[in-house]
């Protein structure tokens, strides 16, 4: 089993969970991963979110190979299983938001990513979004570690 590491420029102490969440979704053992979830909002509280999301964001950004954030991104989808590109009109609305998030984050957009996250807490759909957010990261992740294009 390979193990999918969240990367943050500091490892918060709900970090090994974070991992876990990955490493089990990329296994597709789906409970096991909203455990851990729901575990990181238990210990460490609601207002971790906005520090989980940034840093799915980065472990996505960084197995693509992105390390300067900035203006100019291009927001694509690939399918898990076959690779097929996509755009947001054709993945389900919240796959499409968070790859939103994940594009805000490598645009250096705050304001934006915040927007996301405030808006999908308003509609009372933040826990499916970091859920959808932590599948987008961990497919990416996984699709790009198996392509060899990690760095």
């Amino acid at each position: 089993m390979t193990t999918y590491p969240v990367r943050t420029h500091e490892m918060p102490p709900w970090y090994p969970l974070a991992g876990e969440a990955m490493t089990a979704t990329a296994d597709r053992r789906y409970a096991d991963a909203a455990a851990a979830i729901q575990r990181i909002n238990d210990e460490y509280g609601p207002d971790t979110v906005v520090d989980l999301c940034t840093a799915l964001a980065d472990t996505a950004l960084h197995a693509q190979g992105v390390e300067d954030y900035g203006p100019g991104v291009r927001l694509v989808f690939g399918h898990r299983d076959t690779g097929k590109l996509a755009t947001a009109d054709d993945v389900p609305a919240l796959i499409a938001t968070a790859g939103r998030l994940i594009a805000a984050r490598a645009a250096n957009d705050p304001a934006t990513f915040m927007a996301l996250l405030g808006a999908a807490q308003s509609a009372g759909e933040l826990g499916p979004l970091v859920g959808a957010l932590l599948f987008v990261a961990t497919t990416t992740t996984v699709m790009f570690t198996r392509a060899g294009n990690r760095t």
